[in-house]
């Protein structure tokens, strides 16, 4: 597979994150830099968000996604009261 750069939205599932839950998407995102795929901009926001982000040829959309979103729901039930996914897109 080729590298692609891809502009990726995903949004809350219902209200909004606190701002633990932005820092803890912030960071698995950014570990993923150089791992899977060079991030190109990031933006978050307590509702949804925004990633640029460019593939390593062995990483398809779909497992830079499913890692990014993996992570994330993991990370997030480490705050006490949180659980289960929270995004859509």
């Amino acid at each position: 597979m080729s590298e692609a750069v891809y502009f990726v939205t995903f949004r809350v599932k219902d209200g909004s994150l606190s701002p633990d839950e932005l820092k803890i998407i912030f960071d698995h995102i950014l570990a993923g830099n150089g791992r899977f795929y060079l991030l190109i901009s990031l933006v978050l926001m307590p509702d949804h968000g925004h990633i640029i982000f460019k593939s390593f040829p062995q990483y398809s959309l779909q497992r830079v996604m499913k890692g990014i979103k993996g992570g994330i729901v993991a990370s997030r039930e480490s705050i006490p009261g949180n659980q289960g996914d929270c995004l859509e897109g």
